[in-house]
């Protein structure tokens, strides 16, 4: 393609005067061929450009992802406020009962009510004590997992947030670079 024609086929281009075949001449003279370096911006531009129509739109259902993901962190924030506000209320009441203990300890040191001369008595009791500890520390434990499934819910949805940022960040930041392109033709014209 001749020089002249190509400035011609940009004129109309960045006026919003040209018609699809234009537009295709362009892209493909940009993609296909090298240019000189006064045409490198326009190049780069193109170039951009084909790169846009290759990404994938979001899916259907991909705002709806981005509200739940913020939704999940309005609520893992109002998880954390309580969870902060009952570590210090326990932390309170631990250190209370530790005094309580030690006053007790220290002050009564009673002779142990629980001692067995039978070891196999003393075998079951300790074998039963552990069996009610374990069914405790059991139940316990499954009241943990909604919280964990949550917090990697939460996780998952902010990669994901995270990656959409990153995708529309590249976007923004290839538009302004167009935006000023055109603004630096337009200075030139």
């Amino acid at each position: 393609m001749k020089e002249e024609k190509l400035k011609r086929l940009l004129e109309k281009y960045y006026s919003g005067e040209s018609t699809d075949n234009d537009e295709k001449q362009l892209k493909d003279f940009f993609s296909y061929r090298k240019t000189d370096d006064s045409f490198e911006a326009d190049r780069a531009f193109f170039s951009a450009l084909s790169d846009l129509e290759k990404m994938p739109d979001p899916s259907s259902d991909f705002e709806n992802r981005i509200v739940k993901a913020i939704t999940n962190i309005d609520r893992q924030r109002k998880v954390n406020i309580f969870s902060r506000h009952y570590i210090s209320i326990i932390g309170v009441a631990a250190a209370f009962l530790l005094l309580i203990g030690s006053y007790f300890i220290f002050i009564y040191k009673a002779e142990p009510k629980d001692t067995y001369s039978d070891p196999q008595i003393a075998y079951a009791e300790t074998m039963k004590i552990l069996r009610e500890v374990s069914v405790k520390f059991n139940r316990g434990r499954a009241e943990l997992k909604p919280l964990t499934r949550m917090n990697n819910a939460t996780r998952l949805g902010l990669e994901t947030l995270d990656r959409s940022a990153d995708v529309i960040r590249t976007n923004l930041d290839i538009i302004e670079s167009f935006s000023q392109l055109s603004e630096d033709t337009d200075v030139n014209n």
